[in-house]
């Protein structure tokens, strides 16, 4: 965590003041102190870590995780934290857990559904079906969304 403080005050004296640090995956992240068989306490104190870096700097942080994986040809829309890989106190710690499932069916390769799962200071246990463009590397479209949902209320009202 300190190497990552490192790197983005490096980049802020060359210009670029990132006022959101996205952490790809916590997995990879390295603790100060390590102890033995225990990676729930390792990954509290990079959690920590990582809060204090934050808040020193009066920056958002968003720190992803992992899931479980799901059942080969089964499709997941639904994420929560229970579906945690490793630990399921990272969702504990966390202000807001938004979980990335398979989009609903129909909706294509390019289609996810976000799901609320923890909101500490509001709504939670909701979701809604988006989709993006992965091959541009846009995560959330909203034209094809749009087209998407429009397709969705034609074939209802077709029914």
């Amino acid at each position: 965590v300190a190497r990552m403080e490192e790197i983005w005050e490096r980049f802020r004296n060359q210009g670029f003041d990132a006022q959101v640090v996205v952490i790809d995956s916590d997995e990879m992240i390295e603790p100060l102190t390590h102890y033995k068989d225990n990676e729930t306490r390792e990954s509290k104190e990079i959690h920590k870590d990582i809060k204090k870096f934050m808040a020193r700097r009066e920056l958002w942080g968003w720190v992803m995780a992992q899931t479980q994986r799901g059942k080969k040809g089964q499709r997941q829309m639904i994420v929560t934290g229970d579906d945690s890989a490793t630990d399921i106190s990272k969702q504990r710690r966390c202000a807001l857990c938004i979980g990335v499932g398979d989009g609903k069916e129909g909706w294509g390769d390019d289609g996810r559904y976000i799901y609320i799962a923890t909101h500490r200071y509001d709504k939670m246990k909701i979701g809604w079906p988006i989709v993006g463009d992965f091959e541009r590397g846009v995560f959330y479209d909203k034209e094809r969304t749009k087209r998407a949902e429009r397709r969705d209320r034609h074939h209802h009202e077709e029914d």
